[in-house]
């Protein structure tokens, strides 16, 4: 028996979804062709929305939602890369997973929302086009156990004080590195600490790696290459 495929949709993405759908099939029209047509691949989904939105006269917003959702669809096609999914088993796929989720509204409004803007969304699925390789690139990207969000270093000094507690004997200048991260769908935290020797040590190799970033850049643009890589913390 062939198991039908099934994904889940985190609900942070349920407004953008909403956004998308709630767009009049026209303008929706205009994304679609744009981004058949017209569309070059950019660093992220913010660069591909503000041009799209120019050359459409549409809103940046509504673009956006438009992106992210269909680039969940694609990513939905390669969830299920073993047995290939035809465009319209891709949509009805995310179809059927809405309705088993607590999606408000799903059966009674979006759904068939969906089901009119299926033509365009078909469109946005073709192969090979800014969404499936920003999609990919994407995927690359995040494609990891633990995702770095943020980070800070903090600087305090601890003393060390003699055994009656009454005289500083010392004090050492201690740094604390505070990493925070996705991880399972959770930001986690994790604090390391560091030596002054430490510190150096890293700030060299970062200072290394982003001379490497910068050969590499130069290397894709000789070679005609498109750099897909976010400049943006999204």
């Amino acid at each position: 028996m062939l198991l039908r495929p099934f994904v889940t949709v985190p609900r942070s993405g349920w407004q953008e979804i909403r956004r998308a759908l709630d767009l009049d099939t026209e303008i929706l029209s205009r994304i679609a062709s744009y981004i058949a047509d017209g569309a070059v691949v950019a660093n992220d989904v913010e660069e591909l929305a503000s041009t799209c939105a120019i050359a459409t006269n549409t809103d940046e917003g509504d673009v956006a939602a438009v992106l992210a959702l269909a680039i969940n669809l694609k990513r939905i096609e390669r969830n299920f890369k073993s047995v290939p999914l035809s465009e319209q088993t891709i949509l009805s796929t995310f179809d059927d997973s809405m309705k088993q989720s607590d999606f408000p509204l799903w059966d009674k409004k979006y759904s068939e929302l969906f089901r009119l803007r299926i033509p365009q969304f078909g469109i946005l699925l073709a192969p090979d086009n800014v969404i499936d390789i920003m999609s990919k690139a994407r995927e690359l990207l995040y494609d990891y156990e633990r995702i770095f969000i943020d980070c800070k270093v903090l600087t305090d000094v601890r003393y060390v004080y003699n055994n009656s507690g009454n005289e500083i004997a010392g004090g050492l200048i201690v740094h604390t590195i505070v990493m925070e991260y996705h991880e399972n769908n959770k930001v986690q935290q994790m604090h390391l600490s560091l030596t002054e020797a430490d510190i150096l040590q890293v700030q060299g190799l970062l200072t290394r790696e982003l001379k490497k970033s910068t050969e590499a850049l130069e290397t894709l643009a000789k070679s005609n290459i498109p750099d897909l890589t976010p400049k943006r913390n999204s």
